[in-house]
């Protein structure tokens, strides 16, 4: 007895934010894992992740977060997203950004950031042209092509459905693969592809295709950049930047690659 006693006041020295973490099992497992028992490289990352925790706001992690955080520390970050909260970005709708971006196959965080900056993901906004919700899908342009490539039927979506948070964002993203594909296929830089992607998105496919990809070159991000920032209308220029930046901040929140 002795002997954990002496552990837990090690561990407490190292690691003051632990203290409150520190139960008799919890000092026997540490103890096994310094008599070099088999403990799996994953569980033992999961509790340094623990010992690293840091306050944020002056708050300390809440117990079951941070357990949580420590035991799963490789838990997939999108199925595994509302059992193990603080893997990714927590944010408004983010269950089902998360389910169309798997549905689509997509990357969550242009779904996000694409949301964020129409909407500020509020699903009851509708614009003076009648753009409508998360995505601010405009029913009688993207909003019917992406409808027919879903569900196979030529016709606009509803009011009811564009106002449903699930079925705006999985139009919206339809949307986007369209751009992506049907337009912008032949860029390969995959980042230059998306900032054309988001420029066809705020200012339309065609005056994209013939005002900038027409008549500038367009393979690098900074090429677009600066095609965008000649030829295409401040709002789009900005427009771009801004959902950008939210797709930089996105990736480095949750920890994955941008």
């Amino acid at each position: 007895m002795m002997e954990k006693v002496g552990m837990k006041q090690k561990v407490v020295a190292a690691h003051p934010l632990i203290e409150q973490y520190i139960t008799p099992l919890f000092i026997a497992f540490i103890a096994a894992c310094m008599l070099g028992l088999v403990v799996s490289a994953w569980r033992f990352g999961g509790m340094q992740s623990l010992f690293n925790a840091q306050p944020s706001h002056g708050q300390l992690l809440p117990d079951a977060d941070a357990l949580h955080a420590a035991y799963y520390s490789n838990a997939d970050p999108i199925h595994d997203a509302d059992r193990f909260p603080g893997h990714v970005p927590q944010y408004a709708y983010a269950k089902e950004v998360r389910k169309v971006a798997v549905e689509l196959d997509m990357e969550e965080r242009l779904l996000y950031a694409v949301a964020r900056t129409e909407s500020s993901l509020r699903p009851d906004v509708r614009s003076e042209k009648g753009a409508m919700g998360l995505m601010q899908v405009v029913a009688g342009a993207g909003g019917r092509e992406a409808y027919k490539r879903l569900y196979k039927k030529s016709r606009n979506p509803t009011e009811k459905e564009l106002a449903d948070p699930y079925t705006n964002l999985k139009l919206g993203g339809a949307y986007l693969k369209i751009l992506r594909h049907r337009y912008f296929g032949q860029v390969e830089d995959r980042t230059a592809q998306t900032m054309l992607v988001l420029a066809a998105y705020n200012w339309g496919p065609s005056n994209v295709r013939r005002k900038i990809v027409g008549k500038s070159p367009v393979q690098t991000r900074e090429q677009v950049l600066k095609a965008l920032q000649q030829d295409a209308p401040t709002e789009t220029y900005q427009y771009v930047r801004k959902v950008m930046r939210y797709m930089d901040e996105f990736a480095r929140l949750s920890g994955r690659p941008a």
